[in-house]
């Protein structure tokens, strides 16, 4: 925070708090003792008072804070700004603490100064009308209307100004980290299972395809696993990979995952087919050639569509019309045992 930011704060929200403190001193029978005191002490005295003041200001601002929550979190609500993007923007803004940009913190000293005003002008004119009823015999209305209308007044413009302060500081710093525009899933495709050879021993089933969804770890190992690829030893690594598929379309057979593939691409000229997994109990229905059928729509037109295939995968991809690429020859750097 700048110099002159902290000492305007200072001085506005400590003459604020001396303000109805000092009026409301005045008001209690012992309010002559305590002027004769400062009167008497001039600097000792006004060092007390200016410390009590200040831890009273401390304590009432907590209190200010806790009272304003219900604005803060009506103005979040009419942003439809929620905790976790709320969290994100601010570490976008502050970071560490050591670059936050000078237009933040010249907000956040204004919006401190207009709740200071806000929670403080009521007191004031409280404390106003106390010392009215105990310095007079009778109590003037019109005094009383004049300093409630005022406290009123000030007080009904210090919440416009910080309502409309904290909703120009939240829209700057969603502006900083805007939260990402929600998407409705893509709609699951949902297909008749091919019987085996069989076709009479099974019930019938059905497959449900969906792209973009990436499934839950647990089922991903147990699937990978049973198909004996050496990746399922790094769960974590295999989750990011598919969530940052430039394509995924995973099969489900009464909600268990059964299959899935997943696509990676430059999103113009190359693709390539990483994975294409499939429940040993449920491979020769169909669901291998439905997930690469899906994975293929959008690179229909693409230069290239490539893949890596090995041992029964060969004759499988060449069924849907794969071949080698003329006279090249498959390299890799390899950490694993299989796929």
């Amino acid at each position: 925070m700048s110099t002159t930011a902290l000492i305007a704060e200072i001085l506005v929200c400590g003459i604020l708090v001396l303000t109805w403190t000092v009026l409301a001193l005045l008001g209690f029978p012992q309010s002559q003792s305590i002027a004769s005191f400062l009167a008497n002490n001039q600097i000792a005295g006004g060092a007390v008072f200016l410390a009590y003041s200040y831890a009273v200001g401390v304590v009432f601002d907590r209190i200010w804070d806790i009272a304003t929550k219900p604005i803060d979190h009506r103005v979040r609500k009419d942003l439809k700004l929620d905790a976790e993007t709320l969290s994100q923007a601010r570490k976008s803004a502050f970071g560490n603490g050591q670059n936050t940009p000078a237009y933040f913190e010249y907000i956040r000293s204004r919006m401190r100064i207009a709740r200071c005003c806000l929670c403080n002008a009521p007191l004031i004119a409280l404390s106003a009308i106390f010392l009215h009823y105990r310095n007079t015999t009778q109590p003037k209305i019109y005094i009383i209307t004049a300093i409630a209308s005022t406290g009123l007044i000030f007080t009904s413009f210090s919440f416009v100004a910080f309502k409309k302060l904290l909703r120009t500081y939240y829209k700057q710093l969603l502006s900083l980290n805007p939260p990402e525009k929600l998407e409705d899933p893509p709609k699951a495709k949902t297909l008749p299972l091919k019987s085996s050879s069989n076709p009479g021993t099974e019930p019938s089933k059905t497959v449900t395809y969906q792209t973009g969804i990436s499934p839950k770890e647990a089922e991903t190992v147990s699937l990978y696993s049973k198909c004996g690829w050496s990746s399922a030893e790094k769960p974590k690594q295999l989750l990011n990979a598919l969530s940052e598929s430039h394509r995924i379309v995973t099969a489900r057979v009464d909600s268990k995952l059964v299959g899935l593939g997943n696509a990676i691409s430059d999103g113009h000229l190359v693709v390539y087919y990483p994975h294409l997994v499939v429940d040993p109990d449920y491979q020769g229905k169909g669901i291998g050639s439905e997930i690469m059928r899906q994975l293929q729509e959008p690179y229909k037109d693409f230069h290239q569509q490539m893949l890596t295939a090995d041992k029964s995968a060969i004759a499988f991809y060449k069924k849907l019309g794969y071949k080698r690429a003329g006279s090249t020859e498959p390299m890799w750097i390899y950490q694993g045992d299989e796929h």
